[in-house]
């Protein structure tokens, strides 16, 4: 984790339950094999014959996903004997229909021939947008053929010392959403660090990943109604409004120095999410960022 060590926030990150056992994992060359009794390439079956076209395999942008398409591509190649390839690296669930659809949108107007077979390590708590496509283009949506056979979790994570620290000096417990509420504990931010205390190099820019994609940022409109966080940018849609590199709650717009730093990462993972949790005042004064440092 390159973050910053020294800098205190509130931090968002994911695990995969059995990503422990695995320590490095080699992608073997296009002449090389892997495993030992590799079925040579040469006897290996292609998807289509006639094109030679392997089987293409998605690759979400987060290392437990990147792994264990690794580990798939390996076995399909080698012990199925199946030309495969994970040539393309895609962050939503949205990217994985269209591109195994065949569909260029989200209207689904125009097909291309170039599809994609599968995509894995899909998340249920992402799978809306493959059901919101599944119902509108039912004849042509990806088909869901269950779990991977492992679970995985995502959350906020800060650290002890600052647990503690909190705790020891005022008796506010900060693993609860309620030690945040700001008529309550409105000093809570004296135990983070401020925005003026980050590096900005460190964070995506607000006109690019998440920030930008109005499949997100119009959901954050829709359920809080809250047009001074958003632009808008016409069509219905809307891009995040960033302080700097930062999305600011509406409990902290006033006094950005009093805001915490929410950190996340990748694409923007639970991005959105966040949007909607820090609007509300309850769950204090947040800002939100996306660090270019931190892996998933």
């Amino acid at each position: 984790m390159r973050f910053s060590p020294q800098h205190v926030a509130i931090l968002a990150t994911t695990f995969a339950t059995w990503i422990s056992v695995i320590s490095v994992i080699s992608v073997t060359s296009v002449s090389g094999s892997c495993l030992p009794e590799s079925i040579p390439e040469q006897d290996r079956l292609w998807v289509d014959v006639s094109g030679r076209k392997p089987l293409r395999l998605l690759v979400y942008n987060w290392p437990s996903a990147e792994a264990f398409t690794s580990i798939a591509n390996i076995l399909i190649n080698e012990v199925l004997g199946v030309h495969s390839v994970m040539n393309e690296t895609i962050d939503t669930v949205l990217e994985a229909a269209l591109k195994l659809s065949g569909c260029e949108d989200i209207a689904c107007v125009e097909i291309t021939e170039d599809i994609a077979h599968s995509a894995l390590e899909t998340w249920d708590s992402a799978s809306n947008e493959l059901k919101d496509f599944r119902v509108a283009h039912a004849e042509k949506a990806p088909l869901d053929l269950g779990s991977v056979g492992y679970t995985s979790e995502d959350g906020l994570y800060l650290s002890k010392k600052v647990l503690s620290r909190s705790y020891d000096e005022t008796g506010n417990a900060l693993d609860f959403y309620r030690g945040y509420n700001q008529s309550h504990h409105g000093s809570v931010h004296q135990f983070f660090d401020s925005l003026a205390d980050l590096q900005p190099a460190e964070f995506v820019d607000c006109n690019e990943s998440k920030w930008v994609n109005p499949a997100f940022i119009n959901s954050y409109v829709q359920y809080t109604g809250d047009l001074d966080g958003v632009i808008d940018v016409g069509g219905g849609d809307y891009h995040a409004k960033c302080h700097g590199k930062f999305w600011i709650a509406p409990a902290c717009r006033q006094n950005v120095s009093e805001c915490i730093p929410i950190v996340t990462s990748g694409y923007g993972w639970g991005l959105d999410i966040f949007m909607m949790w820090y609007h509300d005042a309850n769950r204090g004064r947040g800002a939100v960022g996306i660090s270019g440092l931190i892996p998933v």
